[in-house]
């Protein structure tokens, strides 16, 4: 029979706040993917494993117990679609380009959705490619409007219609704002007689449109723009 005992006693207070914290930031994240219709994924390149999120799921149609794989992703896209992620991926994983790209999404029951992928390539400490985070988003709605401002276009006699969103939501709301920032998903043709730049040119880098205004206009410009985002 032992006659000592000996205990240990440890303070897991910070331990328990970590994993409180962990599982708060998880569950803000699940919520905004909620609301933006995104679904996100990761690939570990060294011990080839790809993890989707349960917003991907729900957006493409998995089931929630079903193995998803990367090759099982990509096979509820177009041989065209799929062509071009591919070589985005390929890219991503040698050089650690990221890439965005639109195009028709299938879901597993056969219908479509208008998606944006996004994918951006992880280095470790050395510099070397060790993962690739990427998005899937239904940008169904917004595809719709701009078909919808396109049509009202045709018919405004001068000026220039837009639809202006942020590529990081929150940067609507908190601290300066800048092109990049920005993301134009529409905006007609009559803005070249206004500014002198083609749309295309302007949604490929809307800090053109920045600098085309006074200085004194952009920032009620951007104020206004936050105001009718939230």
């Amino acid at each position: 029979v032992p006659d000592r005992l000996v205990c240990v006693m440890v303070d897991v207070t910070e331990s328990h706040q970590a994993e409180r914290q962990l599982q708060s930031s998880f569950v803000s994240l699940q919520q905004a993917e909620r609301l933006a219709r995104m679904g996100s994924w990761t690939l570990d390149i060294q011990r080839q494993v790809f993890a989707v999120s349960d917003m991907l799921r729900e957006i493409v149609g998995f089931a929630p117990d079903e193995e998803v794989s990367l090759s099982r992703l990509t096979s509820v896209m177009s041989e065209e679609s799929y062509r071009k992620v591919k070589a985005g991926l390929e890219d991503c994983v040698a050089n650690g380009s990221a890439f965005t790209m639109e195009f028709e999404h299938y879901r597993t029951d056969g219908s479509t959705f208008a998606a944006e992928v996004r994918a951006q390539g992880i280095r470790d400490d050395s510099g070397e490619v060790v993962s690739v985070t990427g998005t899937v988003q239904d940008v169904s709605e917004r595809e719709e409007a701009r078909a919808q401002l396109a049509s009202l276009a045709d018919r405004l006699p001068s000026g220039a219609l837009y639809q202006l969103s942020y590529v990081n939501p929150e940067a609507g709301f908190e601290g300066p704002v800048e092109g990049a920032d920005l993301r134009l998903n529409y905006i007609s043709g009559g803005i070249e007689s206004l500014v002198g730049i083609s749309a295309q040119q302007l949604q490929e880098n809307p800090q053109l449109l920045l600098d085309a205004m006074h200085e004194d206009d952009r920032a009620p410009f951007l104020n206004a723009s936050r105001d009718a985002s939230a």
